[in-house]
């Protein structure tokens, strides 16, 4: 008879070696900043966005062979309703959108950690990169942040097409059969007195992809510099159901062993589960040196 008992997973939340500058802050910060539950969900909504952006251009990816039907029915009917175009452009279109709001949260956590600063608007995204664009951003904001910004060349064009597809109608894609490329077409957009196509959206979409995670890798790298040293609840992991945490101090995050062992304060009394990578972590052994003796 097959054993009915459940085999548990043990799941490792803290791993600092693997976190990005905007990892590094959102799990850190909390020591420095007291941000509302509004600027938390926002805060939040910079690696949502990105994430959710990075999820659709894998859809896209996997939605682009069927693109061809739509030749192959003009071909056969002389026609085509352009459907896998369409829904194609759609999901085009929504990772444009998700990038912009992303850099939109980075934008208002600039605003929140350093409000009153000239220049430093917290109701328009563009408002405040055009003032970097211009120079007048408050010199007391860090050098990074504002070269960062008025280095971002590519922000204006994401920002139009933003702009066009929460205005318009869905635009339409189709296979180049010259260049094998998807080309992407919005009618509520020009270039000059011509039609706006954009001729490879892929490499478009890649590339604002990376421009905007270096982005805020830049921006999040200085934040993090901004944050003080002092020790910080974080989760280590939850191993056969139980929740096991540690204390770590920014300077000293760096990986598994990392900071001091909160959990043996109860898990080291009779009775109760022992963490099973105690014998292995070094933040155990400096928790269990601090025991008062």
């Amino acid at each position: 008879m097959a054993s009915s008992e459940k085999k548990l997973t043990n799941l490792i939340y803290f791993s600092p070696q693997r976190w990005g500058e905007l990892d590094r802050f959102v799990r850190l910060y909390h020591e420095t900043y007291k941000f509302d539950e509004r600027t938390l969900h926002i805060l939040h909504g910079v690696a949502g966005h990105f994430h959710k952006a990075t999820t659709l251009l894998r859809v896209a990816r996997s939605m682009s062979p069927a693109i061809k039907e739509d030749r192959e029915e003009l071909e056969a009917k002389g026609h085509s309703s352009g459907l896998r175009g369409a829904e194609l452009a759609a999901v085009v279109e929504t990772v444009f959108c998700e990038l912009y709001s992303a850099i939109g949260c980075g934008r208002h956590i600039i605003s929140e950690i350093y409000r009153g600063f000239r220049g430093v608007t917290s109701k328009k995204t563009r408002a405040f990169f055009q003032n970097a664009f211009d120079g007048q951003l408050d010199e007391r904001l860090p050098v990074e942040i504002r070269e960062a910004c008025q280095q971002a060349k590519w922000f204006n064009e994401l920002r139009r097409l933003r702009d066009a597809v929460i205005h318009s109608n869905v635009g339409s894609c189709h296979l180049d059969e010259t260049t094998g490329k998807i080309r992407y077409f919005q009618e509520s957009l020009r270039a000059g007195d011509k039609a706006f196509f954009i001729d490879d959206v892929f490499e478009k979409m890649e590339s604002f992809q990376r421009d905007v995670n270096l982005f805020l890798g830049k921006i999040f790298k200085v934040l993090n510099r901004t944050l003080k040293d002092n020790e910080v609840w974080q989760m280590c992991g939850v191993f056969n159901s139980l929740i096991y945490t540690r204390y770590v101090r920014p300077s000293e995050a760096i990986d598994f062993n990392s900071g001091r062992c909160d959990a043996l304060t109860w898990f080291e009394k009779e009775g109760n589960q022992r963490c099973p990578l105690a014998d292995n972590c070094g933040a155990y052994k400096k928790g269990k040196e601090l025991l008062p003796v």
